[in-house]
């Protein structure tokens, strides 16, 4: 239940910037890096150290305590080290995010979601499993304008050619090109967009994909998008969006795709 002391905190907050107690925390990391966090006794954290044992303590919390979002952790520690590390820990909440379904948007979606990161000074980035490089996307110009790197890892939708080896390869080394960017903690959100076609068509393993999923850094979210999302990818998911088709200028009223609204 909030309080009126519940809601000056947060007014405090967004005087300065801020959305949560935890965003200070992030941003100090990334603005202080190797300088000493606290101390007790001789012992000492860095910014650095501090968000990596925090990662570590949420993903035991999560992975092997079974906790999830919403549940009550009660921490009983004196005032050592290890008690700032539990506390950072349990605040920590990265999400996996399906957006799925027949209807348009999902894409744009996950591109809005990078803008808004990105408006909040947070590191993004996405890897397009069905787009080429030699394609030329409204996504793609705006994140070149604004430094967001963003690679494409297709030739289109080629789902008539008879020799599809050549998707494949590029779906492959797009996932590999993925699970690198995921592993590195260098992102704070990552859109993998379109992943579920190479997934449905077998040449990226799904198992592979929720188990690295499930093994991100904790404060990371990542994005997926397509249609048909297995169901092992809406489980590991904490949101799943389905994109309904209502109506469709071109089935409907035979209106081509236009330009800034789908390309």
């Amino acid at each position: 239940m909030s309080t009126p002391e519940h809601y000056a905190v947060s007014a405090q907050l967004a005087e300065l910037g801020h959305t949560t107690i935890f965003d200070i925390l992030e941003q100090s990391c990334s603005r202080y890096g190797d300088s000493p966090a606290f101390s007790c006794g001789a012992d000492t954290l860095t910014f650095n150290q501090l968000r990596g044992r925090a990662d570590a303590f949420a993903r035991y919390l999560r992975q092997h305590a079974g906790l999830q979002p919403g549940d009550r952790l009660a921490i009983q520690l004196p005032n050592l080290l290890q008690y700032t590390i539990a506390i950072f820990g349990a605040l920590r909440a990265g999400l996996v995010i399906v957006n799925t379904g027949n209807g348009k948007g999902k894409s744009t979606a996950g591109f809005g979601m990078m803008l808004r990161a990105w408006g909040r000074g947070m590191s993004t980035m996405a890897v397009q499993f069905i787009k080429s490089e030699k394609s030329r996307y409204g996504e793609q110009m705006a994140a070149e304008k604004l430094g967001i790197e963003v690679i494409p890892s297709g030739r289109g939708f080629t789902w008539t050619s008879k020799d599809l080896s050549e998707d494949e390869a590029l779906a492959k080394n797009g996932w590999e090109i993925a699970k690198e960017k995921i592993n590195s903690g260098d992102y704070d959100v990552i859109l993998l967009d379109e992943i579920t076609y190479p997934i449905s068509f077998g040449w990226v393993d799904v198992d592979e994909v929720v188990q690295v999923l499930k093994n991100k850094p904790e404060m990371l979210h990542v994005v997926l998008t397509g249609r048909d999302a297995e169901p092992e990818l809406i489980e590991v998911a904490d949101l799943v969006t389905e994109m309904k088709e209502i109506k469709h200028p071109y089935a409907d009223q035979g209106i081509r795709a236009q330009k800034g609204v789908e390309f």
